[in-house]
């Protein structure tokens, strides 16, 4: 059975994507899954792009292991009427960095993509997936429990990253560790935090690994050259404020 390295919201950080890659290599993935966001607010939209594409192309899911995220679609779009204005200004250059095949590739994609009845991805909630709605407290972790059948539904979008099992008849509970079991009696809700601009204060890019033959679910933290990604961001004359967050994980 796979082991799957799930990330989220890589947002064009070159720099962040390589150093995940690296983690990973010596963890025996079998396949990559993304929950969106792959460009927007980073200086490296084109590579970001073209590397998560190839990553995802995996036998184990149809094609392609990649879902929408808002940015993604935005940027496919033009329309940035729901985006505040610093990610709009992103949004538009990251538009101009890319050509028609790769506008058209975020365009394709799809909202959700499930396997079976073992996952679901998603960017923002099940609930309400072209919504982008964020998941952030346990109100919201119930209403998306109601909204999917599968064991595991991971997903990305607020860049804070939890694990939440779900038991039937009971209310959600959010687990505070690092490494968890799965019950067979339970599902589970994962935000798998983000890999190009997290925002739980911690400052290191984050993901999870998946073994569905262990039934295990495990949360990893990994170092990148963060100056890198911010001179980049401020040769691009993208604004300061996308750089500065970096440093510390907001």
């Amino acid at each position: 059975m796979p082991r799957f390295a799930i990330f989220s919201d890589v947002h064009g950080n070159a720099e962040a994507l390589e150093a995940f890659l690296a983690r990973t290599q010596s963890q025996k993935v079998d396949a990559y899954l993304c929950c969106g966001d792959l460009v927007g607010y980073g200086a490296d939209p084109q590579r970001c792009l073209e590397e998560v594409k190839a990553l995802c192309a995996s036998p184990l899911l149809p094609e392609p292991a990649v879902v929408l995220g808002n940015h993604d679609e935005s940027v496919a779009t033009g329309d940035v009427s729901r985006m505040n204005a610093r990610a709009a200004e992103a949004v538009l250059w990251t538009r101009r960095q890319l050509n028609e095949a790769q506008l058209a590739y975020l365009g394709a994609l799809p909202l959700t993509l499930a396997r079976g009845e073992e996952l679901l991805l998603v960017h923002g909630t099940p609930s309400s997936p072209g919504a982008w709605n964020y998941v952030l407290d346990l109100a919201d972790i119930s209403l998306a429990a109601d909204h999917f059948s599968q064991a595991l539904c991971c997903i990305g979008h607020s860049h804070v990253p939890f694990f939440a099992e779900l038991r039937a008849g009971g209310e959600p509970m959010v687990l505070r560790r690092e490494r968890v079991s799965m019950r067979r009696d339970a599902r589970y809700l994962v935000n798998v935090g983000s890999i190009g601009q997290p925002r739980d204060g911690d400052p290191r890019g984050c993901y999870v690994l998946y073994d569905s033959d262990e039934r295990t679910l495990e949360r990893f933290r990994f170092e990148y050259p963060v100056e890198q990604a911010q001179e980049k961001i401020l040769r691009a004359g993208l604004p300061s404020i996308l750089a500065q967050r970096l440093a510390i994980g907001f």
